[in-house]
């Protein structure tokens, strides 16, 4: 992905370069969580928690997504913990679900 859009990342602010952008992927994979603001959509704050499946790739993610002008600090403290058990939750559904099929 890096080498097919280097610019597009670096534009971003994600990584300059490959090691750069490692870090910065490395980061959010350690955090847990992801919080954009307008940089996917003009006015609007995004968090974001990854979903891993059962040999941790990760899956897809979870977001919640609010205008900009109910995004404050406070308000992002309490979603961010809210969003990231969700995905956890949607992550044991899933593990349970694979079990069952078993």
């Amino acid at each position: 992905m890096f080498s097919k859009r280097a610019h597009e990342i670096a534009a971003a602010g994600i990584g300059d370069n490959w090691e750069a952008f490692k870090r910065t992927l490395a980061g959010l994979r350690r955090d847990g969580v992801c919080i954009t603001k307008g940089e996917i959509d003009v006015g609007r704050v995004g968090i974001a928690a990854p979903i891993f499946g059962q040999e941790g790739a990760i899956l897809g993610s979870l977001s919640f997504v609010l205008p900009v002008a109910q995004a404050d600090e406070t308000r992002i403290a309490r979603l961010v913990p809210l969003t990231v058990a969700g995905a956890r939750e949607i992550e044991q559904a899933m593990t349970q679900e694979a079990h069952n099929r078993r």
